[in-house]
């Protein structure tokens, strides 16, 4: 029978609890979890793959989908059902140590196969020169043509990437090759390097390059 609080609807038996302002949460039964409380509950090893019914089975947590922890209800007993493996698949080994072992996927690599490998092309190969393994995460590092940054070598470089405006100078990029200084009071000159008061000294404080 459902147990309804406007605007939730808890099954199962489930106890509305109202939150003000921030909704509602099913307080469920021991045999019952989800949001309202309509899926069974997992015994350890296994996971409930969300949407769930009424009908819905548990998963072993052996075949955890990659990527899914989102989609992946954590159940009281065990930590595989919230997927903790990033590209890998989670065992259940009887709570022994952190309680799950990741068996990760070709070119991953870490406790929860956080590394990936040049192996699985993650840098954009049109704008990147090469790409080198790293103990560290992401696990790899791409080095990137010229006018291109990025983990990945994703992201076009600007202008003012460089800091080329001196002494306080705010940078304003033009284009993708062009940049404006807006110099201090005390400084002018194309990149702010110039004090006022010098034989070199500009009279506008905002100049740009190329």
């Amino acid at each position: 029978r459902n147990t309804t609080c406007a605007p939730c609807r808890c099954e199962n038996g489930g106890v509305c609890r109202a939150r003000p302002g921030q909704g509602f949460d099913c307080e469920c039964g021991a045999d019952h979890v989800g949001p309202t409380c309509a899926c069974p509950r997992c015994p350890a090893g296994q996971y409930m793959p969300l949407p769930c019914t009424a009908t819905s089975t548990c998963v072993p947590c052996s075949v955890c989908p990659l990527g899914a922890a989102e989609a992946c209800l954590p159940t009281s007993n065990s930590v595989c059902s919230a997927c903790p493996c990033i590209a890998g698949n989670c065992t259940f080994n009887g709570g022994s140590g952190s309680g799950f072992a990741c068996a990760c996927a070709s070119g991953h690599s870490g406790v929860l196969c956080e590394l990936a490998s040049c192996s699985t092309q993650p840098c954009r190969p049109d704008t990147t020169l090469s790409c080198s393994n790293t103990s560290s995460a992401p696990g790899f590092a791409c080095s990137c043509r010229a006018g291109w940054q990025g983990a990945a070598c994703e992201l076009r470089a600007q202008p003012c990437d460089s800091g080329p405006c001196q002494n306080g100078g705010r940078c304003e990029n033009l284009n993708a090759e062009r940049f404006a200084c807006t110099c201090p009071s005390t400084h002018a000159g194309p990149s702010c390097a110039i004090p006022l008061g010098s034989d070199r000294s500009s009279d506008s404080s905002s100049s740009s390059s190329s």
